[in-house]
């Protein structure tokens, strides 16, 4: 727990933010939670949810974020992370495009995160997997099925091939994967 409240409050003087009083009924779950983590992904994770409750605690998907947080596996959290990651520069290239160029490059968004084997190399690479054999992409699709329970990600329907990023998973990326905002 004391690692955790260190990394949020060092986030929080990185981005040169005071820290307002978190409301109880967030603290308290978070902190339990929290504390229970063995995993560097997922500490490195509760610290950042803590850090932007810390900031704008009183929104009310925080306590959702803790109860996905306490379910998922270090795997998922690396892969979340690796894809926020791609999703950051994917945008920061398209913000780089020339005002003209951005008329007609495609634009991205999160409705569209990835095709099944794209993801599933992301998910081999963030986790240090070699080579995504069978089992790996059985594996990763297990996680992938966890992630769209939990209300992160969509999976391929009603013949659309691409994975997609739900409004709340979007949320919570941005909550659990990023620094916490300078703006906030």
């Amino acid at each position: 727990m004391i690692k955790i409240t260190v990394a949020a409050k060092r986030r929080l003087d990185d981005g040169g933010i005071s820290a307002n009083e978190v409301p109880l009924k967030i603290i308290h779950p978070l902190l339990e939670g929290a504390c229970l983590e063995e995993s560097p992904d997922l500490q490195d994770m509760w610290a950042a949810l803590l850090a932007g409750a810390a900031t704008k605690g009183e929104d009310a998907f925080y306590a959702g974020f803790i109860h996905v947080l306490k379910q998922i596996s270090p795997e998922e959290a690396r892969f979340l992370k690796a894809l926020r990651k791609r999703i950051n520069n994917n945008i920061g290239i398209f913000e780089a495009l020339p005002e003209e160029e951005k008329k007609t490059a495609p634009r991205p968004d999160m409705r569209r995160i990835g095709l099944a084997a794209d993801l599933y190399i992301l998910f081999c690479d963030a986790n240090g997997i070699t080579e995504c054999d069978e089992d790996a992409c059985i594996f990763a699709s297990i996680c992938f099925e966890n992630l769209a329970r939990l209300g992160i990600i969509g999976t391929p329907s009603f013949g659309r091939a691409a994975y997609s990023m739900c409004p709340y998973g979007a949320v919570f990326l941005e909550c659990c994967c990023d620094d916490v905002d300078k703006t906030s």
